[in-house]
């Protein structure tokens, strides 16, 4: 037979399991509710800065006219 001190536990042990199924409920519904939400999109990006990507078609621009350059310099000596 169960000793009062046996009871006191046994009662103790009933409410926490009480507990932590009052929590499980509350996390089951916030569970649910995310579930439910839209996909967000993730954020984009910020755009390059445009003065960067034109001084950069610059440069190749540069480097290309000087192949097209010496391509053309080499052939007229031959």
């Amino acid at each position: 037979m169960l000793g009062k001190k046996d009871n006191d536990e046994v009662k103790n042990l009933k409410e926490q399991i009480e507990k932590l199924k009052e929590q499980l409920n509350e996390l089951s519904k916030q569970l649910e509710s995310k579930k439910e939400e839209p996909t967000k999109e993730p954020p984009t990006q910020p755009s390059e800065d445009p003065t960067k990507i034109n001084y950069f078609g610059e440069r190749v621009g540069e480097y290309v006219s000087g192949i097209i350059e010496g391509v053309m310099n080499t052939s007229n000596n031959y």
